[in-house]
């Protein structure tokens, strides 16, 4: 793909977990929003949301739990709940609707009749929006926006949906474009950019060799970035399985990102954290973190006994444990923490 002129992007990198802002404002072009405005709209919903249950009586069990609950919409670690992001887009006219639903049949079957996605997993936001014709990954973890051919863009998003993620089509009018070349995260795109991003060399015999190594380190580009903290497993095309074999393998190869090993157990004292599994046959195994280690070590560690992809609960705060970098203090683990061990 080549750019005929220079197009100037509006791009946020990730700064200190505002994924949820910078995938707003990435699709809206523009610093429409900061995480104090998002932070106000999670407010009133926390407001409305105790008012109801005030309404049950403040000595209704249900009301006290509530209370001693944190909030729902705005998270310790600056994530946002879906409805605080959805009342940011209405400010502007636009709805989200999952791709999912039935009244999206049409999009789901073929993207490319779509302007804009935005894309959530556990604690993570992205934005793919249509920009002079062209589609562009504006993922705050990568440093400059990443072309999106029209080739493998439903490829794509299908890889988004296949590691959890769940995609929004953005209905309504979108704000004009209008580029400030002179002002921050304004990012341009020429011939230089061109030639790193993915590209569709129509007059070339070798299209369907190229787009197929193209589309293996677009992928690669933008999902190896750290982004959910998930080991990448290859995907099932389920089209033309022996003619896409090669495609297939480039795109398993481009997702193998190293598991990290599992640290050494450190030992009793104030930064460490003692975990008590209790395993779906009854019996309890414990082990030692530290504080700063990942929720994916816990998985890490697991799997050394025999359990692959579990689903890890916590009973306090009630809540399923995702795979992903936030540390066990950023996950409110207790120092003594308890957990449920299930198999999928």
């Amino acid at each position: 793909m080549q750019f005929e002129e220079a197009v100037y992007i509006y791009h946020e990198k990730q700064d200190a977990g505002l994924c949820a802002v910078h995938s707003i404002n990435a699709l809206l072009q523009g610093s429409y929003f900061s995480e104090i405005d998002l932070a106000e709209i999670a407010k009133r919903f926390d407001e409305t949301e105790k008012q109801m249950m005030m309404e049950m009586g403040t000595d209704d069990p249900n009301f006290l739990k509530f209370m001693a609950e944190d909030s729902g919409n705005l998270a310790d670690d600056g994530n946002y709940s879906i409805q605080v992001i959805t009342k940011a887009l209405e400010i502007w006219g636009l709805n989200a609707v999952p791709i999912t639903s039935p009244s999206m049949a049409e999009s789901f079957a073929d993207p490319l009749k779509e302007d804009a996605f935005i894309c959530n997993m556990s604690s993570h936001w992205l934005t793919i929006r249509k920009i002079g014709g062209i589609y562009y990954n504006l993922n705050s973890l990568l440093s400059t926006p990443q072309v999106l051919s029209e080739f493998y863009l439903s490829a794509f998003l299908s890889t988004l949906m296949s590691r959890g993620y769940t995609i929004f089509v953005i209905r309504g009018q979108l704000p004009r474009h209008q580029p400030q070349p002179t002002e921050k995260n304004w990012v341009r795109m020429g011939p230089n950019q061109a030639e790193t991003a993915p590209k569709r060399r129509r007059e070339e015999e070798d299209i369907e060799e190229v787009e197929r190594r193209e589309l293996a380190e677009a992928i690669a580009a933008s999902m190896s970035q750290g982004q959910s903290g998930q080991v990448m497993q290859p995907i099932d095309l389920n089209e033309d399985d022996e003619e896409d074999e090669e495609l297939a393998e480039a795109i398993r190869l481009s997702q193998q990102v190293n598991a990290p090993s599992l640290t050494e157990e450190p030992p009793r004292g104030p930064t460490a954290t003692e975990v008590a599994f209790k395993l779906p046959d009854g019996s309890r195994i414990t082990r030692r973190f530290q504080s700063t280690d990942t929720l994916q070590m816990l998985f890490v560690f697991l799997e050394t006994k025999g359990f692959t992809k579990p689903i890890i609960r916590s009973s306090f705060p009630p809540k399923i444990l995702e795979e992903n970098r936030q540390t066990l203090s950023e996950a409110g683990l207790h120092p003594n923490a308890s957990l449920i061990v299930q198999s999928r």
